[in-house]
């Protein structure tokens, strides 16, 4: 610092500012500087390249309001309160369209710049693109969404075997009926041509009998009624394999980053298909889906997270009930009010202790045993229904035990954020 001081004392002012706005430009980050009002007074290469600014035209607007369409009333009130009450804010996640027309998304902090009597004269934006940010961030939402696809491989490779099984049995019976019945249609050939001949008539006793027996040894009556039952079991088994594949591709679908019209209770019920297997040795599934419109998400990280909170139930109520042959219990409901998607998932595990329910939202804090939790889980919940869809998540622990999440999900998708620092959330 000291020769960096020698240094700059060798500059006039002039250079000195040169200088800044050299380091400035070399950014990557948008940086630019306003004053009272929400003028801009300067703004980095990076924020000029943003806007199709060149240098030459960006002196023209210099000290000049330079709104755009999606500079909100919200952004000019939280430049208001840098000045008045000498504060940083954040946003994190912001708006902001280029001159070619793409929508950013960038995380911006405002922070007042004082002159020598302390007031605040001037503000600096550091806003940076998230776009690289949310890449990763899908990257990891996959992986985690295929690392749990290969947790529950063994349980649900059981699960496509038992109807399997079922079905491969079925197929047995009715190969076996199918041999019996074609061995008397072979008898009944023989009779129907006799009876259409005359000359073979000292042979229609024998073709007759031959008959008779064939029909007494397959039991006509019992295939009659067991026949259909297999073909019953064969469509049903099939119908349950299907509806676990068809789960499954729905699970691992990497999805995308636009939000889009979704059936969050049939999302929430291809989640149960495939996790089936976590909670059906420890405990019942109860479920009550109320009547809900079609809600604006990324219905693949809703799904994750669903599966998460399931998985977590489960873990819990094993531990409670460890070296018991009590039963757990876990609800989820659905309902909506006027703007929201109201998704409740309680148990009646273990709770959450009060000295860790400040932490259980935090990334890698878990409380399970090495290996077999990540503390990825709920921190990852946290970012995707509050940071990705400005909705709510939160927890309680029951009377009689246990615990009950709540998920509050936009219907029309993620609104702005309700506060200009984004950290309250929507009501």
């Amino acid at each position: 610092m000291q020769r960096l001081s020698e240094e700059l004392g060798k500059l006039s002012k002039a250079e000195i500012e040169t200088l800044f706005k050299q380091i400035l430009d070399a950014v990557p980050d948008m940086v630019l500087l306003k004053a009272p009002g929400s003028r801009l007074v300067w703004a980095n290469a990076a924020f000029r390249a943003a806007y199709g600014m060149s240098k030459e035209h960006f002196q023209h607007v210099v000290d000049s309001p330079y709104y755009r369409a999606e500079y909100t009333r919200q952004y000019v009130e939280a430049d208001a309160s840098v000045f008045n009450e000498h504060q940083t804010i954040v946003i994190p996640s912001e708006p902001l369209t280029r001159a070619d027309g793409e929508v950013l998304r960038v995380h911006t902090t405002k922070s007042p710049i004082y002159d020598e009597q302390g007031r605040a004269v001037l503000l600096v934006a550091v806003c940076h693109d998230l776009a690289e940010r949310h890449r990763l961030e899908a990257q990891l939402r996959l992986a985690d969404r295929m690392a749990s696809v290969g947790t529950l491989a063994a349980g649900i490779a059981h699960e496509i075997n038992t109807p399997i099984q079922f079905v491969n049995d079925s197929v047995h019976f009715l190969r076996q009926a199918a041999d019996d019945l074609l061995d008397c249609l072979g008898h009944v050939e023989t009779l129907r041509h006799r009876l259409g001949d005359a000359t073979a008539a000292p042979g229609l006793d024998a073709a007759a009998s031959a008959l008779v027996e064939s029909a007494d040894t397959i039991d006509l009556a019992d295939l009659a009624e067991h026949i259909p039952k297999a073909f019953a079991r064969c469509q049903d088994g099939l119908d349950r394999v299907s509806a676990i594949v068809k789960a499954m591709r729905v699970f691992a679908h990497p999805g995308n980053d636009v939000m889009a019209p979704s059936d969050l209770n049939q999302a929430i019920q291809s989640t149960l298909t495939i996790a089936r297997n976590e909670y059906r040795f420890v405990a019942d599934l109860a479920t009550a889906f109320g009547e809900l419109p079609p809600v604006h998400c990324l219905i693949g990280d809703i799904n994750q997270v669903v599966l998460n909170l399931i998985v977590n139930s489960a873990h819990s109520i094993a531990q409670r009930n460890a070296g018991s042959e009590r039963r757990g219990l876990i609800d989820i409901r659905t309902r909506c009010d006027a703007t929201h998607a109201v998704v409740t998932i309680a148990d009646d595990g273990i709770g959450i202790a009060p000295e860790i329910a400040p932490r259980v939202f935090e990334m890698f804090f878990t409380t399970k045993e090495v290996g077999k939790g990540t503390g990825q889980g709920l921190a990852m919940a946290w970012s995707v229904i509050t940071e990705k869809h400005g909705g709510a998540i939160g927890f309680e622990n029951n009377a009689r035990g246990g615990a009950t999440f709540t998920i509050r999900l936009p219907i029309a998708g993620r609104c702005a954020p309700c506060a200009p620092d984004g950290t309250r959330p929507c009501p």
